[in-house]
């Protein structure tokens, strides 16, 4: 629900709703209301496009209806984070970023092949990382089994000159 501020201070908000929301207000017996800020910025064409393509993909990949997995995706989304449910024709910037970042993760997790590599659709970057990290996925093509650069590494309490000793000389059979 949308709601313009038209007074504060004091301790005190008043708020503009529609009468609609009033009496759902009232006929549920709502006593308290969990209010989220925003600045007003609205989800950008990059970001509904990064989103209905990601959604595409996981359309093609599982079979089912675009809409019917746009649906089901949004509701799974909502439903974990305990967001209201949204319209990506209006909803805010930092729901349409966790929402793109939640289907890059499932892309993630379930192997769904990309017709762009989601590096480049991805707005939070720590959190892409982060779960191919997690899924052994290749952070670049998505391959699975990517394993993690120096796992030994040299300044570990390794030493350079001693790790070089250990590499067998050319010609060499191991």
């Amino acid at each position: 629900m949308i709601a313009k501020i038209l007074a504060a201070g004091g301790g005190v908000i008043t708020i503009s709703v529609t009468e609609a929301y009033i009496n759902e207000l009232v006929e549920g017996n709502v006593k308290h209301l969990e209010l989220s800020p925003s600045d007003g910025a609205f989800i950008t064409a990059p970001q509904r496009r990064h989103i209905f393509a990601t959604l595409r993909d996981i359309a093609d990949w599982s079979g089912e209806d675009k809409d019917t997995i746009r649906q089901n995706m949004r509701d799974d989304f909502c439903d974990k984070t305990e967001r209201p449910t949204f319209s990506l024709s209006n909803t805010d910037k930092e729901t349409a970023r966790a929402f793109l970042t939640y289907l890059i993760d499932f892309c993630i997790v379930w192997g769904v092949p990309t017709k762009q590599v989601l590096y480049d659709r991805t707005e939070d970057i720590d959190a892409y990382l982060y779960a191919c990290l997690i899924n052994k996925k290749c952070t670049l093509c998505g391959r699975d089994g990517a394993q993690l650069h120096h796992y030994d590494a040299i300044g570990m309490g390794r030493n350079r000159t001693e790790f070089q000793s250990t590499l067998p000389t050319r010609g060499a059979t191991v």
